[in-house]
């Protein structure tokens, strides 16, 4: 009996093993809280395949996240024909292209201590080999349904990897295809914006963006372009596979302003907007819309901001030069500032700045005054008064005080 009992129990430990070394192996990867990507070696997990998917679950997001591959499989092989459409109305021929990426996904649990927070997926460009792409997601948004429109984010961007598009415009369409899919608006990105009196410009070239103001900013352009400045036509300007008369690649800041114009004269647009489609026009509509879209009427008017709820923290006020002197704006940023500020130094700000005073009434009416020298008084009382500092001409970064 005994001697029956030690096989029976070599016999368990042989299966465990053989059981355990058949599981397959796959890279694991991560962007720390600097958005810096780490790869930590391999990981065990298996791998899931659809019609469209390859799909490696690693085994500790399946036991973190409660999740398993048959799960998995449904969920994908169930995307329905409404994810591919939106896909397809923001990228043209998105899901045809999308069919030809050597691309893997990877579902991972990404670990409070490391990954950046809030982030929810991730692309990488040649990994795991160099003819190679992945997209990795957090399994714990396999818990509901937004898991869809991080996918649908991280496509957008595997399918631009290779097109040279620039980074704040691929960065808008995949922010904005995330929201289409999803139908919820990035509260917590928008909620940052919210308390910033320095404004991050939109259209950046870092890659990825490094703050959440940064990707708010870039996010509202998009809704800022789609229900304000022409729609998804103008959108698609963005696309480099989209050619326009006239127009090259969007490689450029220039390149896109062009090319969205170009559409907006295709529309029949208003001779108004099309006459603001210059790269400077853009930004100081959007800086204003920024600032008077809380106390703005009309849902459909050129200052409002679809999911934007307004600053609300005070713009800025501080009299202490040294930490004005701190203050630098790169192309396409504002700081919002207190008038009183303005006027007390009105001789000392950079003149390479533009500079407009925003006041609004109490009944909703409002005043776009382009500053001088000159104080300008109030004729009635105002609910708010801002001016704005911005920069929308200069490829370097500028400060805002001359001593």
């Amino acid at each position: 009996m005994k001697i029956r009992l030690f096989y029976l129990l070599i016999l368990f430990l042989l299966t465990t093993k053989l059981s355990w070394s058949a599981e397959e192996s796959f890279v694991k990867a991560y962007y720390d809280q600097n958005r810096v990507f780490y790869v930590t070696g391999l990981a065990e997990g298996e791998w899931i395949e659809t019609s469209r998917f390859q799909i490696f679950l690693f085994k500790s997001a399946a036991q973190t996240c409660r999740i398993d591959a048959t799960k998995i499989k449904k969920e994908f092989s169930q995307l329905n024909q409404k994810f591919w459409q939106i896909l397809n109305q923001y990228y043209p021929k998105a899901e045809e292209e999308f069919l030809e990426l050597p691309l893997k996904i990877s579902i991972d649990h990404f670990e409070p201590q490391k990954a950046n927070p809030g982030l929810g997926g991730f692309f990488l460009p040649d990994q795991p080999s160099p003819d190679e792409n992945l997209i990795v997601l957090d399994c714990r948004f396999f818990q509901g349904d937004y898991w869809k429109a991080l996918l649908g984010h991280e496509i957008i961007h595997a399918l631009l990897d290779s097109k040279n598009a620039p980074s704040w415009a691929e960065e808008l369409l995949a922010q904005n295809v995330e929201h289409e899919i999803s139908q919820k608006w990035p509260n917590l990105r928008l909620n940052h914006l919210a308390q910033q009196f320095k404004v991050p410009s939109p259209l950046t070239s870092e890659r990825p963006f490094l703050t959440s103001s940064r990707y708010a900013s870039n996010f509202l352009l998009g809704q800022y372009l789609l229900k304000r400045w022409g729609g998804l036509s103008v959108l698609r300007a963005l696309l480099p596979q989209v050619e326009v008369e006239s127009c090259p690649p969007p490689l450029s800041d220039i390149n896109v302003l062009c090319r969205i114009k170009w559409f907006l004269v295709k529309m029949n647009a208003s001779p108004e907007l099309q006459e603001r489609s210059t790269l400077p026009g853009l930004l100081r509509h959007f800086a204003v819309a920024l600032v008077l879209n809380q106390f703005n009427e009309s849902s459909q008017g050129l200052y409002s901001i679809p999911g934007w709820q307004g600053f609300i923290s005070p713009a800025f006020n501080n009299e202490n030069v040294s930490e004005i002197n701190k203050i630098k704006l790169e192309k396409g940023s504002f700081l919002r500032l207190n008038p009183m500020l303005w006027f007390r130094y009105q001789n000392q700000w950079n003149p390479q700045l533009e500079a407009y005073r925003i006041i609004t009434y109490a009944e909703g009416s409002y005043e776009i005054r382009e500053l001088n020298k000159i104080p300008q008084k109030l004729t009635r009382k105002a609910r708010q008064d801002t001016v704005i500092l911005l920069n929308v001409s200069h490829e370097q970064t500028l400060p805002v005080f001359l001593q």
